[in-house]
């Protein structure tokens, strides 16, 4: 738990992290536009949840 809040507490290395979290849900959305198969959809929709929630990690640190 000390790693995830020296993460979350330190400005530059979690702007960092959230920029690298952001450019991958853009890449996981157009993925998702481009496939016809649902199975993938419902796959990369999982991930961008995934990447989403570690975007609120922050929060859940810092609420606790």
């Amino acid at each position: 738990m000390s790693k995830i809040k020296e993460l979350t507490n330190n400005k530059e290395l979690w702007d960092a992290f959230v920029e690298e979290l952001q450019r991958s849900i853009v890449n996981y959305q157009r993925t998702m536009e481009q496939t016809d198969k649902p199975s993938d959809i419902y796959r990369l929709q999982g991930a961008v949840s995934a990447l989403r929630r570690m975007m609120q990690l922050k929060d859940m640190m810092n609420a606790k």
